[in-house]
């Protein structure tokens, strides 16, 4: 493939305080951290003529692969509705993998976060879910039960799965297999019992899955609890925002680019002439997608690799 699945970006309501819980819960490790405002980050965010906002990257074992945090200050995030649920259109739910789940566990509730349900076994893997605090959206913990290797970064988080609810199931497939290219993973059940760790004791659902450099998208199509629009959302909103697709080299992601406009997709943002750029697109049923060039020799600069000097706090 040309690219991989990099990133998944969530807006916190507290970035410092989120940073700090997925850093000490999970031991991911901490990247980089920026600011930017302007029109120039307005447009590729459609956030109108100017935003400014908070970032922060975090890595675990995953080779080109990060947790990407955003807090916006303007426009001011506003919070997901109180009755939001996973099924509601959009973003929902990611999923981490790790070695230590009974430690990981014993962290989560040292920060006064509870589990939705007791943690279970499915197809021999331990799991649990919770409602990020700071996102507000449902995260999955998956064990590891091979274990950490002899190598450092063996022992660290992974991202396993991140989840898109959505209305017409047809159309999402043509989106993400046929127009994006993705591959279809062939091994995806839908497990009734795993979407009771999310809540749904009684759910109606159908979906698919594609799967690149062992992170599974996820797309859901439910009938019940029933998919609801939430109307006026915007990309600095509390939530998951989008995920990302990372090429390698400039040239690459230009030719996708055009190719995805050829076919009546929305780009926002202008190519950048950078070896480095990010554009976002919006597909199928007006879901975000982030696509941007990274040489390996800038991992560094875009937060793919941990930070070297220490914690003050």
């Amino acid at each position: 493939m040309a690219f991989q699945i990099s990133q998944i970006a969530l807006c916190a309501n507290d970035l410092p305080a989120a940073k700090s819980f997925y850093m000490d819960v999970f031991r991911f490790e901490d990247a980089r951290s920026e600011l930017a405002c302007g029109q120039g980050v307005a447009e590729v965010q459609e956030l109108g003529s100017y935003a400014s906002l908070f970032i922060n990257w975090l890595t675990g074992r995953q080779k080109f692969a990060q947790i990407e945090m955003f807090q916006h200050v303007a426009p001011p995030q506003r919070p997901l509705p109180d009755d939001w649920q996973v099924s509601d259109i959009g973003w929902g739910r990611f999923g981490i993998l790790v070695t230590d789940f009974d430690a990981c566990l014993s962290r989560l509730a040292a920060h006064g976060v509870r589990t939705l349900t007791d943690p279970v076994e499915l197809g021999g893997q331990r799991r649990f879910s919770f409602r990020d605090p700071y996102a507000g959206i449902v995260v999955e913990v998956l064990e590891d039960s091979a274990g950490p290797a002899d190598d450092a970064k063996s022992s660290l988080p992974a991202l396993a799965n991140v989840a898109l609810s959505v209305k017409d199931l047809e159309g999402a497939r043509k989106f993400w297999i046929d127009d994006l290219g993705l591959p279809e993973d062939r091994d995806f059940v839908i497990d009734m019992d795993r979407e009771r760790l999310w809540g749904f004791e009684d759910a109606d659902v159908d979906g698919f899955s594609v799967k690149l450099n062992d992170i599974r998208v996820e797309i859901m199509a439910y009938r019940r609890p029933a998919g609801r629009v939430l109307d006026d959302r915007l990309l600095s909103d509390q939530g998951i925002m989008n995920i990302g697709l990372g090429f390698r080299d400039r040239e690459t992601l230009v030719d996708f680019v055009q190719r995805l406009e050829k076919r009546g997709y929305q780009i926002p943002a202008p190519i950048g002439a950078e070896p480095i750029f990010a554009t976002y697109m919006r597909g199928h049923e007006h879901v975000s997608v982030e696509m941007f060039s990274c040489p390996e020799d800038f991992e560094e600069r875009i937060g793919f690799v941990a930070r070297s000097d220490m914690r003050l706090f």
